[in-house]
C-alpha cells in the first residue's frame, strides 16, 4: 500500500577524478550481481565524454617532419632525454612518458586536454568540443548531460535505497523506483523529494520478491516484474489491480522476468530472461505475441535484460548475454543488431535496461562499464558518459535508465544506492 509522504533530498554535488573499469561475471544471475558490499574505485569525471565525429588533428609525438621522425616513442631505447618524442623522457635507458602524460598507442598524451584522447585512450570529442580535465565540453553547443541532482543512500528507510534495478517514468514527471533489494517501489518528484511506496516480501498480491522491472502506462498505471515470475500492475498510488504469470516455458509463463515497457497503445512488453524471448500482453494479461529463442543469431538472445518500445511499436531489446542489442518491428521481425563485448565506444558489459526517447534516441545502461550510452535509431553511437566511482556523475554498476518528456536522463546507479539525474545540454 501507499506508506505516505514526506520530504527527501536532492542536492547536487560536483565532480570526482580517478579510472574506468568493468567488472562483473558474465551472464550471472542480476540479483547476485552486486553482492552485498562493492568496493568503490575512484572515476574520472562523471560528465558526458565524446561523440562520434571525425578524429581531426595529430596525436602529440607523431612524426610531422624529419626532426620529429627521428625521436623514439615510449618503450624504445635511449642514452639521453633528448633521444625521446615530446612528453617522454629517457628512464633507465628507456623512453617513457612524463608528468600527466600517458601512453596512447605509443604516443605520450594529456589525457586531461587532448581532443582525441580525452579521459582515456581514443576517446574523442566532438567537432567543436574541447577536453577539460578529462570530459568533452560542447560549450553549451554539444548536446550532452550534465549532472543536476541525485537522491538516495544505503538503507530501508523512507526514500533510502538498497540496489535500485529499473525506473520508470510517469507522464506527469514522478520517477518510481524498483528498491530490489527492500522488496517494494518508491516513488519521488524528478527532483528526488520522496513522495511514498508500497510492497514487502512476499508472494501474495501487492508483495514483492526482488523486484526488477518497473514501467508507466499513459494512464498512470504501474507494471512490475519480480523474481516470482509474474507482472503485477497497480494504480500510480500503489493500489493493486491484477496481476498474471508463473514459472514455466509456455506463453503467458515466465523465468524470472527482467525489464518490462509499455507502449502507446497500453500493451505491455516483457523481457523474459531466462526463456530468451520477449512477450507482449494486454494491460489485463491477456497474451497477445511473444519473439525470441536461445542463441545467438539474429532474433535470438542469451538472458533478455531489458526492452523498450519507440513511437513506432518497434522494440529495442537488451541481449545481455550476447552483448549486444536488437532492434524489432511490431511484428515482432528482427531489424538490426548493433554492439558487441568489450568498453570502447558502442561496445557493452552487460547491457541492462534501455530507453528510447521521443525522437528515436536509444538510451543503454552498460551496467559492468559503468556508464551510459547513447544511440540512433538504427544503432549508431552518439556518445556515452560516465565512469567508475561513487562522486556525482559517476556509476556503480548503474542497472536502470530512464526519460522524462522534457529529455532528463534518470540513472538507477545501483552499487551506491541512489538514483542520479542528467540534464539535456
Amino acid at each position: 500500500m501507499w506508506i505516505g509522504t514526506g520530504t527527501g533530498t536532492g542536492t547536487a554535488s560536483g565532480s570526482g577524478s580517478g579510472s574506468s573499469s568493468s567488472g562483473g561475471a558474465h551472464g550471472e544471475p542480476w540479483i547476485n550481481a552486486l553482492g552485498r558490499s562493492l568496493a568503490v574505485t575512484p572515476g574520472r569525471r562523471g560528465v558526458l565524454r565524446g561523440f562520434g565525429g571525425a578524429l581531426g588533428g595529430l596525436l602529440v609525438g607523431r612524426a610531422g617532419d624529419g626532426a620529429a621522425a627521428a625521436c623514439k616513442k615510449p618503450g624504445r631505447r635511449c642514452d639521453h632525454n633528448g633521444d625521446c618524442c615530446e612528453g617522454a623522457r629517457c628512464k633507465q635507458g628507456e623512453c617513457a612518458c612524463t608528468g600527466s602524460r600517458e601512453e596512447c598507442g605509443n604516443d605520450c598524451v594529456n589525457l586531461d586536454a587532448d581532443e582525441n584522447h580525452c579521459g582515456r585512450c581514443n576517446r574523442r570529442c566532438a567537432n567543436g568540443e574541447t577536453c577539460r580535465d578529462g570530459a568533452c565540453d560542447g560549450g553549451g553547443g554539444g548536446g550532452g548531460f550534465a549532472f543536476v541532482t541525485e537522491w538516495g543512500s544505503e538503507g530501508s528507510g523512507e526514500g533510502e535505497l538498497d540496489g535500485p534495478r529499473q525506473l520508470g517514468i510517469a507522464a506527469t514527471g514522478q520517477v518510481y523506483v524498483a528498491d530490489t533489494l527492500n522488496h517494494r517501489i518508491q516513488a519521488f518528484t524528478g527532483d528526488g523529494l520522496f513522495l511514498g511506496g508500497w510492497g514487502s516480501l512476499g508472494v501474495g498480491d501487492g508483495e514483492f520478491t526482488n523486484p526488477f522491472g518497473v514501467a508507466l502506462a499513459a494512464d498512470g498505471d504501474v507494471f512490475v516484474t519480480d523474481f516470482r515470475h509474474r507482472v503485477q500492475r497497480f494504480d500510480g498510488a500503489g493500489i493493486f489491480k491484477n496481476a498474471w504469470g508463473e514459472f514455466g516455458t509456455a506463453t503467458g509463463q515466465f523465468d524470472t522476468p527482467n525489464g518490462v515497457a509499455v507502449d502507446a497503445a497500453g500493451n505491455v512488453h516483457v523481457a523474459d530472461t531466462n526463456n530468451d524471448r520477449i512477450q507482449q500482453f494486454r494491460p489485463d494479461g491477456t497474451f497477445v505475441q511473444t519473439f525470441g529463442d536461445g542463441g545467438f543469431g539474429d532474433g535470438e538472445f542469451a538472458g533478455v535484460r531489458g526492452v523498450a518500445v519507440d513511437g513506432g511499436g518497434r522494440r529495442f531489446v537488451a541481449d545481455g548475454g550476447n552483448t549486444r542489442l536488437q532492434k524489432f518491428d511490431a511484428d515482432g521481425d528482427f531489424i538490426l543488431a548493433f554492439g558487441s563485448r568489450g568498453s570502447d565506444d558502442g561496445q557493452f558489459l552487460r547491457p541492462s535496461q534501455v530507453a528510447v526517447d521521443a525522437a528515436g534516441g536509444v538510451f543503454v545502461a552498460d551496467t559492468n562499464n559503468h556508464r551510459i550510452q547513447q544511440f540512433d535509431a538504427d544503432g549508431a553511437f552518439l556518445a556515452t558518459f560516465g565512469s567508475r566511482g561513487s562522486a556525482a556523475g559517476e556509476f556503480e554498476f548503474p542497472e536502470g535508465v530512464a526519460l522524462d518528456g522534457l529529455g532528463n536522463v534518470y540513472v538507477a546507479d545501483s552499487g551506491n544506492h541512489r538514483i542520479q539525474k542528467f540534464a539535456p545540454g
